[in-house]
């Protein structure tokens, strides 16, 4: 049996842990986190949501689906001119971003990962790296948001301004030259850039993951990859008369065989 003292202590070392598990934020850096930014445009509030994915661990080769339903996006959709993000008048836009860096604030070598509106994405050099890992570092350390969780920004909030409505995502895009963001319900690709080297002339690489991330009005926020393309109607249907042709041809074969077997003529 468990002394006091020990009970006392293992129970403290497992508050500490939970403790350290709340205190986990979205982040950009080392462990730097992949989070999805809901704006409008026109009220100025905005939503953000951690997806619990690591930039270093994301291979983009498996799917991902959620659906919001909680305070944090609930008060989001309120916030809206008419309450819903179907049939409101606002101007939204959703993108999904992730930086990592072992450096400080700006500095290559730097990851990120981000939706973009254009098909594809050039490498980047070092400095528009810095300028776009600075801009993820800069906002998320104006949010105070459990990883894997989410948090609602009010227009007008004292902290900050949005990602959209603050210089953030003018700043990233300009240094990404390409648009983060697209409307509510459009699918957009997901790109990498990657910047090692520390010489102001070098260009980073770039590559393109094998889904696409949307969000839709109703919520639903996925990562999807690309499936393989269903054959038409037409042609599962010959294809399958064709298949049956050889089976009976091939019983025609076996019975003939049976019948010389035996002796016949």
């Amino acid at each position: 049996m468990l002394s006091k003292t020990k009970l006392k202590m293992l129970l403290g070392a497992a508050a500490l842990g939970a403790a350290g598990q709340a205190l986990a934020q979205t982040n950009a850096g080392s462990a730097g986190t992949i989070w999805l930014t809901v704006d409008d445009l026109t009220t100025g509030s905005s939503y953000v949501f951690d997806t619990g994915m690591s930039v270093s661990s994301f291979t983009g080769t498996s799917n991902y689906s959620t659906t919001f339903s909680d305070a944090n996006w609930t008060s989001f959709v309120a916030s809206v001119n008419g309450g819903n993000l179907t049939t409101t008048s606002d101007v939204l836009h959703y993108g999904v971003i992730g930086g990592s860096s072992t450096a400080s604030s700006g500095a290559v070598p730097v990851t990120m990962d981000f939706t973009g509106a254009n098909g594809s994405q050039a490498g980047r050099s070092n400095a528009n790296a810095g300028i776009m890992y600075t801009q993820a570092f800069n906002f998320l350390g104006f949010r105070v948001n459990p990883a894997g969780s989410d948090s609602f920004l009010p227009a007008g909030s004292p902290t900050a301004n949005g990602w959209a409505t603050g210089p953030y995502e003018t700043n990233f895009n300009n240094a990404a030259g390409n648009t983060d963001w697209s409307g509510i319900g459009t699918a957009m690709a997901f790109f990498q850039t990657q910047n090692s080297s520390h010489s102001g002339l070098a260009s980073g690489t770039a590559s393109t993951f094998a889904g696409t991330w949307d969000l839709t009005a109703a919520g639903a926020f996925t990562y999807t990859t690309a499936s393989a393309v269903p054959l038409p109607a037409p042609l599962l249907l010959l294809l399958s008369g064709l298949g049956l042709t050889g089976l009976l041809g091939r019983r025609g074969k076996l019975s003939s065989g049976e019948t010389r077997a035996d002796g016949a003529a």
